[in-house]
């Protein structure tokens, strides 16, 4: 059950990791100034590295959808 759960976790890390290296323009601006100085995986690492368990589950959850742009866009306010 543990290597079931970690398996999960390393494949929804996985993910969201593509899904912001697909679409940088989805990252809050703070991240997508810093891609413009450093590499992009670097920035999506640190980015996905210092979110919440909960914060990384509703970012997961949005990150298939049109609304993701709206869920972050409201963080940078």
């Amino acid at each position: 059950e543990l290597q079931t759960e970690r398996a999960r976790s390393v494949a929804m890390i996985r993910d969201l990791f593509q899904f912001f290296l697909d679409n940088p323009g989805q990252l809050p601006g703070n991240y997508r100034e810093q891609a413009e100085q450093q590499p992009l995986h670097r920035v999506v690492c640190d980015y996905i590295a210092g979110m919440t368990d909960g914060f990384f589950m509703r970012v997961y959850n949005n990150s298939g959808q049109a609304a993701i742009s709206q869920f972050l866009g409201a963080l940078d306010k």
